[in-house]
């Protein structure tokens, strides 16, 4: 009865947004441009290149030789295998999905089970410094001090998470394994095919979900959306739009109205939650094996105590007092040739590997 009924649900969803795209092509098809003018301009620049040195380091088993210094941290407060810190550091520089995906590339390989794996799901996931930079810190605020109070925020809203969820974690052989690391042309070369493929993937999704925002807005299900986070937040309908959307889609929270720094703890929020645009590219990445009932509460967690935390440090930061020197409008003035050949190139690359596996 169930899956009859998600199906009929499905079926008319499909089919109003195929009404909603044909009857109003012009405004889904600028929807899918500003989507893809956000990953060349904002998503790209910013993470492509953590991705790559996250996914060599992992490649290549240097995340364990980075790790051991911080062994007892890693075995005996996050109760977890010595490299799985380093594992966690990653995933708080590098952005999300890489976390995930760093991940459950170990659990692939064994070095960790299950039960860990779908612990540190909960805590590895982050907005990066880069992204934060790119986006808020210099877009939203102009402000150094502004992304600094964000990404402290979220690192220790993970940091406590993952205490919480190793009190009842079991405890960790301090028994040392040895690691041997593979630094060949072979592992740099998978691990940039894997930073290319998961880049792909996400602005893919980007897109994708972009586009079905846009639809659902012109069917008028986001103006409800929109009218009860103007009530909840006391806020005008510019920053309850911008809300809305950022919560569906992440990199949508430069739509927030610029200098506003009462909206800080928000934007943390939202940004330690990831949008459900992320959730969606975290299942895809982890095979459907990341729980997501937990890893909702977790985030839902995580996003209120990084608000709360921020909200804390703002007065001991002076926010408003240092701007971050330089144009910021360079990020967008520049040139999207080069993002657009590495779009190419991934795809040219993905489909080379395809064919490989085939034959």
């Amino acid at each position: 009865m169930y899956s009859k009924l998600r199906n009929v649900i499905f079926i008319f969803l499909f089919s109003l947004s195929v009404f909603v795209y044909l009857r109003f092509p012009e405004e889904t098809g600028l929807a899918v441009r500003e989507a893809l003018d956000r990953c060349l301009e904002i998503m790209i620049p910013s993470m492509f290149a953590f991705m790559c040195i996250c996914c060599i380091i992992t490649e290549t088993g240097l995340h364990h030789v980075i790790g051991r210094p911080f062994r007892f941290i890693s075995e005996k407060l996050f109760r977890l295998p010595q490299g799985c810190f380093s594992i966690f550091l990653l995933s708080m520089i590098s952005g999300y999905p890489a976390g995930e995906k760093l991940i459950f590339s170990q659990l692939d390989k064994g070095y960790i089970i299950r039960q860990q794996a779908d612990r540190m799901s909960l805590f590895c996931f982050a907005s990066g410094p880069a992204f934060i930079s790119g986006t808020t810190a210099s877009i939203l605020f102009q402000d150094s001090n502004a992304g600094l109070i964000i990404f402290l925020s979220i690192t220790c809203s993970n940091v406590l998470l993952s205490l919480i969820t190793a009190v009842k974690a079991p405890v960790v052989s301090g028994k040392r394994t040895e690691i041997k690391t593979e630094i060949t042309a072979s592992a740099f070369v998978s691990g940039i095919n894997s930073a290319a493929s998961a880049m792909l993937k996400m602005c893919v999704m980007i897109i994708a979900f972009s586009s079905f925002y846009k639809i659902a807005g012109l069917a008028g299900i986001n103006g409800m959306l929109e009218k009860a986070a103007e009530k909840i937040f006391s806020v005008n309908s510019d920053t309850s739009k911008a809300i809305v959307s950022s919560f569906f889609e992440i990199s949508c929270i430069t739509t927030f109205p610029k200098q506003m720094y009462s909206m800080l703890p928000l934007i943390t929020a939202l940004l330690s939650f990831g949008g459900i645009c992320v959730l969606l590219q975290i299942i895809s990445v982890s095979g459907q094996r990341i729980p997501v009932g937990k890893f909702l509460v977790g985030r839902l967690f995580s996003s209120a105590v990084s608000a709360a935390i921020c909200r804390m440090l703002m007065p001991w930061l002076e926010c408003p007092s240092i701007a971050v020197s330089g144009n910021f409008s360079t990020v967008r003035s520049t040139s999207p040739f080069p993002s657009v050949l590495l779009i190419i190139m991934t795809i040219l690359l993905l489909t080379k590997n395809h064919g490989q596996k085939r034959i």
